[in-house]
């Protein structure tokens, strides 16, 4: 049996202190979002995988546009900015569309001065895309490490000592109080098959009120074996980045199996399923 993607799981993880901020600074937060509310994006703003070219898809206005929907027209002359993974600005580049001997499920962009492929993102972004950056916590947190065993054991996963993979915390909507998210895996089978107790999971641990919960945006939990029809997928988080400028961070989330890799926007608003994503493999 295979249980994916579960979420509003009720967990113990503990986040750092929140901070709040003073009346002036809600006051003047306040007034900047109205702001960057009300500021309409004249055409649709292009979401490009600097790494392998994929086009995401765009924005506009809020609103996240599918890659096939986008207009061909739309990256013509337009210069965007790469980020790197940890949010920093890079330079601009103009893209152009570019065969590719890949089998992949969207266009492919690749900069006209043929610089090579970077880790990131482009965007051509009016605000700061990376208003808050992300901080590496130690993976071998021994408290986290015991929520992860707990959540996988409400699941039938028995793991005293799980290894975890990344531990990250962030700001995401930008209101004092930090969200951790959390990848690891055990898979000991082959590339197509899995044994009894093996897991694949990205976790988010956030806020509601003043409880913690825990949002899986992906979780393979593997309580029987399961032989040649298994791929076991590893899931990481790639970056976290303002995509369409409402000043909270969405994050992109990488899968990667034998036969492909790919990536995914996941926005606040629905963390149940990739508000955009490409990927690359059979």
């Amino acid at each position: 049996m295979i249980t994916r993607r579960a979420s509003g799981i009720p967990a113990g993880y503990p986040l750092r202190p929140a901070h709040r901020p003073g009346g002036a600074a809600l006051f003047l937060a306040a007034l900047l979002g109205a702001a960057g509310c009300s500021a309409a994006q004249t055409s649709p703003r292009a979401i490009v995988d600097a790494e392998t070219g994929q086009l995401y898809g765009g924005v506009r206005d809020g609103r996240w546009i599918a890659a096939e929907a986008m207009d061909k027209g739309t990256l013509e002359g337009a210069e965007l900015v790469r980020y790197a993974n940890d949010g920093t600005r890079g330079n601009s580049s103009v893209l152009r569309p570019v065969p590719t001997d890949e089998t992949c499920s969207n266009p492919t962009y690749r900069p006209q001065s043929g610089a090579g492929a970077e880790a990131g993102t482009y965007l051509a972004p009016d605000w700061d895309a990376a208003p808050r950056r992300a901080t590496v916590l130690s993976t071998d947190n021994p408290t986290y490490r015991a929520a992860l065993s707990d959540w996988l054991s409400a699941r039938g996963i028995a793991d005293p000592a799980p290894a975890i993979a990344q531990l990250v915390r962030v700001d995401l909507e930008g209101d004092g109080r930090d969200e951790v998210v959390l990848t690891a895996e055990r898979q000991r089978g082959s590339i197509t098959s899995t044994r009894a107790g093996d897991y694949s999971v990205l976790l988010l641990n956030r806020l509601q009120g003043e409880r913690v919960v825990t949002v899986a945006l992906r979780a393979d939990v593997y309580p029987e074996d399961c032989v040649a029809e298994c791929a076991p997928t590893r899931y990481r988080l790639f970056s976290t980045l303002d995509l369409d400028g409402d000043g909270r961070l969405e994050l992109i989330v990488t899968s990667e199996d034998y036969e492909g890799i790919g990536r995914a926007v996941y926005g606040l608003d629905d963390l149940t399923q990739p508000a955009l994503a490409w990927h690359c493999g059979p």
